[in-house]
């Protein structure tokens, strides 16, 4: 039995999350307080929790602390509409396997919640969790081509999941909070540009080692080629990005994570 408890008092986005993870077979159960949520967990004992950080009377955190002391394998994802590089490292601290902002990506919570299950559920004969699937942040501030490469690596035979941020603010925020295996940057944005990104990053002692690929039109495909994909010493790839190049590329600088097939 795949049981997902969703915690939320906004009533829409319960029925969101409940309709969209009924279609993936999970067994869905729903509370929208936090006192509610507590008593949910003593009785059916979800593997994985939604939960949403600002609730009235009984907040996320609260809530989180009291689930972990029912039961401290539960993976719980907190999912919340506040960007907060604090509270998310308070909810980290305190247990969360996860940390989602709001608009709901349905896919990526999906998968996230697919990859939780896995994690439970499947181990080898000594007892040590299988390879990791890696998390790879996209920072561009085009979002069909966000959409697009998220869909491109997260459908391909190697087990990706995919971040992504359209402004380089949000995506310095997620690379904090969230620590991506590696991270796909775009030069040429609005705002804070692809290079202020990257220092900004590489100086943070929390990020600095977190690999970096610049993804840009700006740079010729026959240009990058001829260096390797070193351009000032950076690793490059050229727009429009062929699929099974990046994910070379990808292997190259983290390894790769093991496919799980969803059961649809």
């Amino acid at each position: 039995m795949r049981k997902v408890l969703v915690v939320d008092d906004e009533i829409h986005t319960v029925r969101l999350l409940k309709k969209y993870l009924d279609s993936k077979n999970y067994d869905v159960y729903t509370a929208t307080s936090g006192m509610e949520a507590i008593e949910k967990v003593k009785e059916v004992n979800p593997q994985v929790v939604l939960l949403d950080i600002i609730m009235p009377g009984m907040g996320g955190l609260d809530t989180l602390k009291e689930i972990k002391k029912i039961d401290p394998k539960i993976a719980v994802i907190m999912v919340t509409a506040v960007i907060d590089e604090a509270l998310a490292k308070k909810s980290l601290q305190l247990g969360a396997a996860d940390y989602i902002t709001k608009p709901l990506d349905l896919n990526f919570i999906g998968t996230r919640v697919l990859v939780k299950m896995f994690q439970m559920t499947n181990h080898d004969d000594t007892n040590q969790p299988l390879s990791q699937p890696k998390k790879i942040l996209l920072i561009d501030d085009e979002e069909d081509f966000c959409r697009a490469l998220k869909k491109g690596l997260e459908m391909r035979g190697a087990f990706y999941t995919v971040l992504t941020a359209t402004r380089g603010e949000e995506g310095i925020f997620l690379a904090k909070t969230q620590k991506p295996d590696l991270i796909l940057l775009d030069i040429m944005m609005p705002g804070m540009a692809g290079t202020q990104v990257a220092e900004e990053l590489l100086t943070d002692p929390e990020t600095s080692s977190i690999p970096i690929i610049f993804v840009t039109a700006i740079v010729k495909r026959n240009e990058i080629e001829k260096t390797d994909g070193l351009v000032g010493g950076r690793t490059f790839m050229a727009k429009p990005v062929i699929i099974d190049q990046l994910i070379e590329k990808i292997k190259s600088m983290t390894g790769t994570g093991r496919w799980v097939p969803e059961n649809n």
